[in-house]
């Protein structure tokens, strides 16, 4: 999903690359990903009290809205690359990723910690959408926090459940992944026709169990997966 982001909030701004390096100097590897896969990184949107008619929120002030315009060829942003821009800008980033093969919603919900440095959970990545797609209007929120979690909301693969916190989701849709993964590693074994048949018959029954596993966790239903062998 893309959302139509109020003219108020528009920057529009080129921010250059060694600019950035300035606030957190970047690795080698992410040095050389940024002028690899990068071709322009432009600050599009912000997101705040003077630009929205929502209140402040003291965990979270304010969202900027980045695009990530990729060279030719190059299909998608490495995750550490995204990672490092988190870390040096602090606020909190929605990443619009542009490519030949369309447009696709990027972010990850970013903590300050007490020292200083940002701790960034698993990135949600919604679908590649074309540049024609319709851009939806911006949830009704109560306070940047909410509005956060609304726009996040949307890159879940698995919604979020009813007295769940993004963050559990976000932890929940990982080990949903994960699972989604083992079950199709059991499955590929399971072709091995020379698999010995009380092996087979384990192996059955484990893919059974995590199948169901799955399918609670994919609802919400389960906090953990101690049934799954």
């Amino acid at each position: 999903m893309l959302f139509a982001y109020p003219s108020s909030t528009q920057v529009g701004r080129v921010l250059p690359k060694n600019k950035i390096f300035k606030n957190v100097v970047p690795s080698v590897r992410q040095r050389e990903l940024l002028t690899q896969q990068v071709e322009k990184i432009t600050w599009a949107h912000k997101l705040a009290p003077d630009t929205l008619n929502i209140k402040a929120n003291n965990d979270l002030p304010e969202i900027q809205v980045f695009h990530l315009r990729l060279k030719p060829q190059v299909e998608g942003v490495h995750e550490s690359l995204l990672e490092y821009l988190d870390k040096a800008i602090p606020s909190a980033l929605i990443f619009e990723v542009y490519s030949s093969a369309g447009i696709q919603t990027v972010a990850c919900l970013k903590q300050l910690n007490q020292n200083g440095t940002v701790k960034c959970s698993p990135y949600l990545y919604g679908d590649v959408l074309s540049s024609e797609a319709e851009r939806q209007a911006l949830p009704v929120s109560r306070d940047f926090a909410h509005l956060q979690q609304q726009l996040l909301v949307t890159l879940l693969p698995y919604p979020l459940q009813a007295g769940e916190s993004l963050s559990d989701a976000i932890e929940r849709n990982q080990a949903v992944n994960k699972l989604a993964k083992d079950i199709q590693q059991l499955e590929k074994h399971l072709l091995n026709k020379s698999m010995q048949f009380n092996k087979r018959v384990e192996l059955n029954q484990t893919l059974k169990n995590a199948k169901q596993t799955l399918m609670a966790k994919s609802m919400g239903q389960l906090n953990d997966m101690s049934n799954v062998q």
